[in-house]
């Protein structure tokens, strides 16, 4: 059973980071194909030669994990990064990548391209929950995830999380509360204020 993209990088760099959920892994099918457990990859999709390869299609095809690039990208040649940069300058992929490269290392690439394309955003705003873009112009990439590079919370948009954020339960209970007055929840809160108080010298 082979490896690829993210799970590839996670066992042969070494890496920390847990395993991706749903690991890409070589099958004898004809198309990629999503299972419960794992991504179903044919054999002339599957990625072949350095770490770059399998990084720029676990971007296309996984989506984004920062736990493995964070450790994977340092460890790439940045050679290999303006090599792939040069054949495709408008790519979004390899954008993406040397983009998240220069901020996890704290390096800056040098003698680039001339850099093209649409602006990207690292996270897909139909797969995740996203946060407001902050864009790099030099790479055309816009970084949108919930926090920062150092510290960002992943949330996939599966349909239950869609249909509760649909149901604007922040929206309702703003309005409930306004209702109730003030005089109400000044004493609500006064006496979970002294319940809590009260509690804690308990301990």
């Amino acid at each position: 059973m082979t490896a690829l993209g993210y799970e590839h990088l996670r066992q042969s760099l070494a890496l920390s980071a847990f395993v991706p959920e749903r690991p890409a892994l070589l099958k004898p099918v004809t198309r990629i194909a999503p299972l419960d457990s794992h991504l179903a990859v044919p054999k002339h999709v599957a990625p072949t030669g350095d770490p770059l390869a399998h990084v720029l299609f676990a971007l296309k095809h996984e989506g984004v994990n920062l736990q493995i690039l964070s450790q994977a990208l340092p460890r790439i040649d940045p050679a290999s990064l303006l090599s792939e940069l040069r054949a495709s300058p408008n790519g979004s992929y390899i954008r993406t990548a040397c983009y998240l490269w220069e901020k996890f290392t704290n390096a800056e690439l040098t003698d680039l391209p001339a850099i093209g394309g649409a602006t990207t955003e690292v996270f897909d705003s139909r797969r995740y929950v996203t946060g407001p873009p902050i864009r790099d112009a030099r790479w055309r990439v816009a970084f949108n995830g919930l926090g920062s590079l150092q510290y960002c919370a992943t949330v996939l948009r599966t349909p239950f999380l869609e249909q509760a954020m649909a149901s604007d339960l922040l929206g309702r209970t703003k309005a409930f509360i306004e209702a109730l007055g003030k005089g109400v929840m000044d004493r609500a809160l006064n006496w979970a204020y002294l319940h809590e108080t009260e509690d804690s010298f308990a301990n």
